[in-house]
């Protein structure tokens, strides 16, 4: 073996201390290993830290690979449980611990998971591997640590398929196998549906989920109970004599928070209760059906959390980031009739999320000769002093921060980031006091260990250019060369303290959400302060990337997506950069970038769709159309929609309405409130004349974009023309509310009042448009228009000669001028004027003489020397 794959020997056999001396000694230093890097010859070969698993490589372990010894002896419990017994696995995203009632939480009821843990058997110190979902679920179901089975973070990671999983293991004994899943983050590209017969991913709803452009398929708690009670129905009715193992994940407390009713009345102000409150009452009515159908009693059902929630503790609001304890401690409990000493609580040592899968097959006796990062719990000889690794790569590979790790023990943690922070936990429960520097020689002991796990579980390229396949570089240098330039950032520094930078992350979310409501300029300003201090973050490169298309500045959103993937280049910014280069008009760039992203992930059907935004620009339907069905055929959760609206799109430019308005519809089908099929529709509607349906369009697109401000116009518009007035005016001041200080907004809410008739309150909203920005043009136009129809011609000139300052080649506003001097009797400056733009080549002679309301000056001898002294 070599040295690279040798797994890490350490343990704290004895941690003592003395709160009032702080003092802790270290009385032994042994062999606990952290990491048994490869299985057995019989399993399936988990992949060690230096090395990628690929698609080619075989389910069995090659016969003469080394296996060493397990990180703890897999014995088995001391009785199996009874042949026959079904497996219920519950995983819930973002449950905190301390939030649960059996943990001490006091903050919601949680009676089905009290219930759950009051008949079984409940770990009281439990923690995941890391504090992310994708990650953490993938080492509860295979039992290996993110090193092993190389899925780091949500996203472009996917479980490699020779990693073995429990639902492989229990369908080899012949058990019936399914799945019913509630995330996206969690579908089955993730690669988690290896050895499920059935994986249940209908996802009903879209709700956002931090740093994304688009909001994410979700599954709330009841509808996840509904699909997973219709397949244990099925399986009872038809198979009735075969044993299951059934996984069902809930993602309900994962932001955003959304509990439904009574649940969101209850906890107004703390809507993450809620959410928590809403999954406990989902899970009795799924323990409820088990007990009616008779297999509860026959079933071994494991609850346990994929991470828990910082909710502000430490500066994190959510989660991911960070590995203190609000993150990281999760429920884990266990219940079966004929469990060893159940019901009883387990606080003896720490526990892990790796623990969970060779607990289970330990239980059953299936655990062979398998080997795990865990082990199995129930077994005797758990060692107290026992520690536990656990990570979070995310600060590197989303921001180019600094990654943190850390061990876990019993009663104490030592974590490794910007700085070495070591906590004693029963004297110090929300990790305050670092006593690290107090405990030099203890503290350093643990960091060496640490720092030798850290280098042996994965490759330093892995923090930066995860998944590089060593094109990425050389795709972006033939960019670059193309005269794609993508300016120049701060020379690279040592990574930024995740601690410090996590005090940020609010202002990431206010960017995207800003995104997501169609703000492009602002969130584009954020985006750019954000980089100001943290110019090495390719979610932020990403972001403005985005942000710079909306706003059709496409040669800088080019150059912001080269910058995210030269720090991404495992995520899809490929996709927003191919994007940008067709509408430049770049082709043949465009294809490039595309090429990269089908070699970085070829089941990303985002990458079909913009190939077949590539044909339809060159005006190939009928390609455009295959590539878009295969987007969808590919990767349905998240591009159905897109497919349906792209599709739509196209038979509306070719004025195929009826085609168009089918594919608007299967659109609107996979997601109701998708903006480019909602406005695909209203483009039809207006084409029929239907104003009370594009009104009723209108009003969606302004829940899904509600900073677009062209939507709010239009809707005023037609509200005005049916008669609905006030309806007119309620629409404007509900933008603003959503936008305070939007000037446009200001300025179309002062187009209603003078529509309306309603002049001062038409003047108030443009003056407080040029309050705020002095120099807009459209403001100080109208505003003059509306000073005119009071009969005020003095201020209204000061208003159009301010425009022609702001823009001289205004088209309106000479006219405008010209009348309102003639109104206030000044004819001579207006001549002079004239013959100002005259010479100035700025007159449209026969515009002015066909406006009846320059009569008096056009029917002039004066404007006739004008005229034939400047004709042009």
């Amino acid at each position: 073996m070599s040295s690279a794959e040798q797994p890490v020997a350490l343990d704290i056999r004895r941690i003592k201390r003395n709160v009032l001396m702080g003092a802790v000694v270290i009385l032994a230093v042994g062999g606990f290993a952290l990491y048994a890097s490869r299985p057995s010859p019989s399993n399936k070969a988990a992949p060690s830290p230096s090395q990628t698993v690929g698609p080619s490589e075989t389910k069995a372990h090659s016969p003469t690979a080394p296996s060493p010894a397990p990180a703890s002896s897999p014995a088995a419990a001391q009785k199996p449980l009874p042949p026959g017994t079904h497996v219920v696995l519950i995983t819930i995203d973002s449950i905190r611990k301390d939030y649960v009632g059996c943990y001490g939480g006091k903050w919601v009821p949680t009676p089905n998971i009290d219930t759950l843990a009051a008949t079984g058997v409940r770990f009281e110190t439990a923690v995941t591997a890391v504090p992310i979902t994708t990650p953490s679920t993938a080492s509860i179901l295979t039992g290996w640590y993110p090193a092993n089975h190389t899925v780091r973070d949500d996203g472009p990671y996917r479980l490699p398929e020779n990693v073995e999983t429990l639902a492989e293991i229990f369908k080899q004994q012949g058990y019936a196998t399914a799945a019913v899943v509630s995330s996206t983050l969690l579908d089955s590209r993730s690669g988690l549906a290896q050895g499920f017969a059935t994986y249940d991913q209908k996802l009903d709803v879209r709700l956002p989920y931090p740093n994304t452009v688009e909001p994410l398929p979700q599954r709330r708690a009841d509808s996840t109970v509904t699909a997973a009670t219709q397949w244990l129905n099925g399986h009872l009715e038809t198979q009735a004599d075969k044993p299951f193992f059934l996984w069902v994940h809930f993602t309900d407390p994962q932001l955003p928070y959304a509990a439904p009713e009574p649940y969101a009345t209850k906890y107004p102000q703390q809507p993450y209760l809620g959410e928590i409150a809403f999954v406990d009452e989902q899970l009795g009515t799924l323990f409820e059906h088990l007990r009616q159908k008779g297999v509860y009693s026959k079933s071994l059902i494991a609850l346990v959390g994929s991470h828990g929630e910082g909710l502000g503790d430490h500066g994190e609001p959510h989660h991911g980031l960070l590995l203190y304890e609000s993150t990281v401690a999760v429920p884990l409990v266990f219940t079966h009739p004929s469990l060893p000493g159940a019901p009883r609580s387990v606080g003896g040592f720490v526990v892990s999320t790796v623990d969970v899968a060779p607990t289970i097959l330990g239980l059953f006796s299936f655990t062979g000769d398998r080997r795990f990062s865990g082990r199995n719990l129930f077994a005797p000889g758990m060692d107290p002093e026992r520690v536990v690794y656990m990570e979070t790569l995310a600060p590197s590979l989303r921001h180019s921060w600094r990654p943190v790790c850390a061990l876990r023990g019993r009663n104490h943690k030592f974590i490794e980031g910007a700085v070495s922070e070591y906590f004693v936990l029963n004297a110090d429960t929300h990790e305050d006091l670092n006593l690290f520097q107090r405990s030099t020689t203890n503290g350093e002991a643990l960091r060496a260990g640490l720092i030798q796990q850290q280098t042996q579980a994965f490759a330093e390229r892995t923090f930066r250019n995860p998944g590089d396949d060593g094109l990425a570089s050389e795709t972006l240098k033939k960019l670059v060369e193309e005269k794609h330039e993508v300016g120049s950032i701060p020379p690279d520094a040592p990574p930024l303290d995740v601690r410090r930078m996590v005090r940020s992350i609010d202002r990431y979310h206010r960017a995207f959400d800003r995104l997501r409501r169609g703000a492009w300029a602002d969130a584009a300003d954020t985006f750019r302060s954000l980089l100001e201090i943290s110019p090495y973050d390719g979610t932020l490169w990403g972001g403005l990337a985005t942000a710079l298309s909306n706003l059709g500045e496409l040669r800088d959103a080019a150059a912001a997506a080269i910058r995210a993937a030269s720090f991404q280049p495992r995520e899809r910014h490929w996709l927003t950069l191919a994007a940008a280069l067709l509408r430049l008009r770049d082709p043949g760039c465009a294809d490039t970038a595309l090429a990269q992203m089908t070699r970085t992930d070829p089941t990303d059907g985002g990458t079909a769709l913009v190939v077949g935004m590539r044909a339809l620009s060159v005006l190939k339907f009928d390609e455009a159309l295959k590539w878009f069905s295969d987007a969808r055929s590919l990767d349905p959760i998240r591009q159905s929609a897109s497919s349906y609206a792209a599709e739509g799109d196209l038979h509306l430019n070719r004025e195929k309405y009826d085609s168009a308005r089918e594919a608007f519809d299967q659109a609107l089908a996979a997601d109701p409130a998708h903006p480019l099929a909602l406005d695909g529709m209203l483009t039809l509607e207006r084409k029929t004349g239907k104003i009370e349906t594009q009104i009723a369009y209108l009003n969606k697109l302004l829940e899904v974009r509600p900073a677009v401000v062209a939507y709010a116009n239009e809707l005023a518009k037609l509200q005005i023309l049916v008669g609905r007035e006030e309806d007119a005016v309620a629409t404007m001041k509900k933008f603003l509310a959503n936008n305070p200080n939007h000037v446009s907004g200001l300025g179309n809410l002062g187009n209603v009042y003078q529509d309306l008739g309603r002049m001062d309150e038409a003047i108030a909203a443009y003056r407080k448009a040029i309050e705020i920005s002095p120099s807009y043009v459209f403001a100080h136009y109208n505003l003059g228009n509306a000073l005119v129809r009071l009969g005020d011609y003095e201020p209204a000139v000061a208003e159009y000669r301010r425009v022609l300052e702001l823009q001289p080649a205004h088209p309106k506003a000479p006219k405008r001028l010209l009348a309102a001097l003639m109104g206030s009797g000044k004819l001579e400056q207006a001549f002079v004027s004239l013959e100002e733009w005259a010479k100035a080549g700025r007159v449209d002679w026969s515009d002015l003489a066909a406006d009846g309301d320059l009569a008096p000056i056009v029917g002039s001898t004066r404007f006739d020397e004008l005229r034939s002294k400047y004709p042009k």
